[in-house]
C-alpha cells in the first residue's frame, strides 16, 4: 500500500475512534454524590515520518489536544 494511503487511513481512524470516544463519554452517568459535569478535549498525532520520536507524537498529541479545546 502506497505510504501517503496508509497515512490517510490511519488518520481516518483516528477520527473515528476519537468520535466514538467523545459519543461514549457524552452520556450521562451517576456517582453517589450526583451526576457529574465534564470536558472532554481529544488530540490525535499521526507519525508521518520514519524519525517520528514517541517525544515528538507526545507533544504533537498535546498541540491537538488544545486545539481541540479552542
Amino acid at each position: 500500500m502506497h505510504r501517503r494511503t496508509l497515512i490517510a487511513a490511519a488518520i481516518a481512524t483516528a477520527e473515528r475512534t476519537a468520535i466514538k470516544l467523545l459519543v461514549a463519554l457524552d452520556e450521562p452517568y451517576s456517582i453517589d454524590v450526583g451526576v457529574p459535569h465534564h470536558s472532554v478535549s481529544i488530540g490525535v498525532a499521526v507519525s508521518t515520518e520514519p524519525g517520528d520520536t514517541v517525544e515528538s507524537l507526545l507533544r504533537a498529541a498535546d498541540v491537538a489536544m488544545y486545539e481541540a479545546k479552542e
